[in-house]
């Protein structure tokens, strides 16, 4: 008990990161199926990346640009010595299309997100609740899906106190 109690939330999120990195190189899925899982661990992977930094746990889902993006997105807030706390809430599937090696995906994602200092360990934002209309599009390597462009195609966010009143 004492051991786990003495681990960093770092080496927490870096434990958790090997853990999604095994699981995202299993057993290729093919079809829907396929993409949906992949979009999923992507979403997986962004939310465990956002806290740790280590956005290495997005290379075998997405492609190299996607990664470095999303690497300049968590470093730009790391930098003032911000981290996100984010929790995707709920992953809806609208419309997905597969044809031959490319695949368009389009989600509806609800996420509960904060920022948090690290220096004072305390929020920096308040908690607040993003939904996003989502689209992804993905192509096939050594039957896997993998990402080469996510686009926001609308988002909403609003604090979490002003849906409770």
């Amino acid at each position: 008990m004492i051991l786990i109690r003495s681990l960093s939330s770092r080496c927490v999120a870096l434990i958790a990161a090997v853990i999604f990195v095994i699981s995202a190189a299993a057993a290729p899925i093919s079809g829907e199926n396929g993409v949906k899982e992949t979009v999923a661990r992507y979403n997986q992977g962004l939310a465990a990346a956002s806290r740790s930094g280590n956005v290495a746990i997005l290379e075998p889902l997405a492609t190299e640009k996607i990664v470095s993006k999303t690497f300049l997105w968590i470093h730009s807030w790391q930098d003032s010595n911000l981290y996100m706390k984010a929790e995707l809430t709920k992953l809806d599937f609208n419309y997905v299309n597969i044809e031959k090696n490319t695949s368009t995906a389009r989600t509806r994602e609800e996420w509960i997100y904060t920022y948090y200092d690290a220096q004072t360990k305390k929020d920096a934002m308040p908690k607040t609740q993003a939904v996003y209309e989502m689209k992804y599009t993905l192509f096939s390597h050594q039957g896997k899906w993998i990402i080469s462009d996510t686009k926001i195609l609308s988002e909403k966010h609003i604090p979490l106190e002003k849906l409770r009143k």
